[in-house]
């Protein structure tokens, strides 16, 4: 169990204003993950991690629709199915990096974010590989300041375009699997900058953003602009977040290159 968490039997009782909710949620989520892994440990990885992304996004609806039945949920499982008049929706990332979670690998994650009038006003990430429970109101440790920078990236990335833009940076090119992990990195000063390339659902990358700017980090599509988290398509193009004083150079840098796989 991450540090400083009730079991799921004690903490849902209590009545918690929404950034609460989306901590204990997200947080029991992960605990409910790894006691699933330790009983379904023979288990192929494909359906170990099948059942896990459907038994958390099945147990995360099901608290959101007894807390807060006026609310819209948003996930990989209803994404056609959403109220999009709802005024709050909650984005919920059940398990980013299924493949990682059920090889054994501590990069992967749970996410919960509520998006209230277009804006995110209450997020938290999970990551019981780390012990670890992000939110908005997080403290983060300082920059570590290390001479060679570090571009983290997802595990799959062309390891071309990737290293052109670390070298670039002066740095190397780390991989992880989740995006919610992969932020992480970047809001506890363990890598410099996170930098995705393709498309990603909105429900893995709305907390991890939200929690990345709370920390003051800069957060944005690859040409600049607004990470958007309410296209109709429930897609976010491509992704960057670092610190801030690296962002005009990266900028700079990936709008320089045909940063296409």
């Amino acid at each position: 169990m991450i540090a400083g968490r009730a079991p799921v039997a004690a903490t849902m009782e209590a009545d918690v204003d929404d950034l609460h909710l989306a901590q204990v949620l997200a947080g029991s989520t992960g605990d409910l993950l790894e006691e699933l892994r330790a009983d379904c440990a023979g288990l192929e990885p494909s359906e170990l991690g099948r059942r896990a992304r459907a038994r958390a996004g099945s147990f995360l609806a099901s608290q959101l629709i007894a807390r807060c039945p006026m609310d819209s949920v948003l996930s990989g499982v209803n994404a056609g199915s959403s109220d999009p008049r709802a005024r709050r929706t909650w984005l919920i990332g059940a398990l980013d990096g299924a493949e990682e979670f059920a090889t054994g690998r501590r990069d992967w994650g749970v996410s919960v974010a509520l998006r209230s009038g277009g804006v995110v006003t209450a997020a938290a990430v999970a990551l019981p590989g780390l012990d670890m429970l992000l939110s908005i109101d997080s403290r983060t440790p300082p920059y570590p300041g290390e001479a060679q920078r570090r571009l983290v990236v997802e595990r799959g990335a062309s390891a071309a375009l990737v290293d052109a833009v670390a070298v670039a940076i002066g740095g190397r090119a780390v991989r992880a699997g989740s995006v919610a992990y992969r932020t992480a990195a970047v809001v506890r000063g363990e890598a410099d900058a996170h930098l995705h390339l393709g498309r990603l659902p909105v429900w893995d990358v709305a907390a991890p953003v939200a929690v990345a700017r709370a920390a003051g980090l800069h957060t944005s599509l690859l040409n600049g602009s607004e990470v958007p988290l309410d296209r109709p398509d429930h897609v976010v193009p491509d992704l960057i977040i670092c610190r801030r004083e690296l962002a005009p150079e990266l900028l700079r840098i990936v709008s320089a290159m045909p940063l296409t796989e």
